[in-house]
């Protein structure tokens, strides 16, 4: 419980432990929410109490650390014509909620919002080539990078 002459916090925040810590925020509640819109991003806070009189406490020796998600694993894919149509899977990633799968070549598709980690394709043309690749999406949001291209002949 803060003292009777408490007036408020400030926060400081860096970007490394080793540079200088720059003020962020004032605030009298004793959390306080920082939003990056950057992924695996860390930070490092330094927080201090303000009395009614505007003296201000010391910094605490050491920072609270925080980090932000970094994005999700990037899947390995393949593709695989089978006569009829095209059979795409690629590796389960840890914290994927859902997958997207890009088709390039004679024609563009985006597939979204699949759970499994496997796509038929039933959409393709003779004698056409076709490019296969997915990200992996958390529940936050947050996308892998694309993965390579799985490469396909129609004939």
């Amino acid at each position: 419980m803060p003292a009777e002459d408490f007036s408020y916090y400030k926060v400081y925040r860096t970007t490394s432990k080793f540079l200088p810590y720059t003020y962020l925020a004032k605030t009298t509640s004793n959390t306080y929410e920082d939003l990056i819109n950057t992924n695996a991003a860390t930070r490092y806070y330094r927080v201090t109490a303000v009395d009614k009189d505007g003296l201000e406490s010391l910094k605490q020796e050491e920072p609270i650390v925080g980090s932000t998600l970094g994005a999700p694993k990037t899947p390995n894919i393949s593709a695989k014509y089978d006569g009829s149509g095209v059979n795409v899977s690629w590796s389960t990633v840890d914290r994927a909620s859902s997958y997207t799968v890009y088709r390039s070549g004679a024609s563009e598709k985006i597939f979204s919002g699949i759970s499994e980690n496997s796509l038929r394709d039933n959409s393709v043309q003779a004698g056409a080539n076709y490019s296969y690749s997915v990200i992996a999406i958390d529940e936050y949001g947050i996308a892998s990078d694309k993965s390579s291209k799985a490469e396909v002949s129609i004939k």
